[in-house]
């Protein structure tokens, strides 16, 4: 696949006989319309396949947070293929079938915005999860109105809850009610901070581990 500028009778989109004409992040590109392989693959290529499919499946339900987290992490890339090539590399562990996430590893964002310190989940009783923080930052990049996004992931059964801008950095404190399907269920935590201004991130951090029982 080539990119190219201003062709002689400027862009082309679709297909020109064995040729494709595409946009992709503001770039044009021609390629080769893509050929059917009547060929078995070999074990080599049908785990690689297979691999891909399992970090698809795994990241789908994440793509509320991914879209803001790993935004500016590629201006080539999509939000969702920057996370999905952070997590190949970085994240997913063992080889196929034998395949599973290293979670303290796992990133819903990357960005320079400044994190917090002291974050911490708490427990309180009932259905409830409080995420805490030390809402002092003395950080110049740092603005008090930052939002926050979290991620609760249930690693039994792939279930999230997610969301963005349901606290801010002077608050320190979200608390998440969490549903019925979510009980004795280990589940694993992030947050993350969005400016206000513009689309700076901060790196995600990892809260842990965590078992409500109610």
């Amino acid at each position: 696949m080539a990119h190219y500028e201003n062709g002689i009778n400027g862009s082309f989109h679709g297909k020109v006989g064995p040729t494709v004409g595409c946009t992709w992040k503001g770039v044009d590109y021609i390629r080769a319309v893509p050929k059917r392989s009547k060929k078995t693959p070999t074990a080599k290529q049908a785990a690689t396949r297979l691999t891909f499919k399992y970090l698809q499946e795994w990241l789908a339900p994440l793509k509320e947070v991914i879209t803001i987290g790993f935004k500016e992490y590629n201006p080539r890339m999509t939000a969702l293929m920057a996370s999905h090539s952070y997590t190949y590399n970085h994240v997913l562990r063992g080889e196929y079938p034998n395949l599973y996430m290293d979670y303290a590893s796992v990133m819903i964002s990357y960005g320079d915005l400044p994190g917090v310190e002291d974050a911490a989940v708490r427990l309180p009783g009932s259905n409830r999860m409080e995420i805490t923080w030390n809402p002092e930052n003395e950080l110049c990049d740092a603005y008090w109105g930052d939002v926050l996004f979290y991620l609760v992931y249930n690693r039994v059964t792939n279930d999230t809850l997610q969301g963005i801008g349901m606290g801010t950095r002077m608050e320190g404190m979200l608390k998440i009610d969490i549903p019925d399907t979510f009980n004795n269920q280990e589940l694993e935590v992030y947050i993350a901070f969005k400016s206000l201004k513009n689309n700076r991130v901060s790196m995600s951090q990892y809260l842990g581990t965590h078992k409500l029982n109610f």
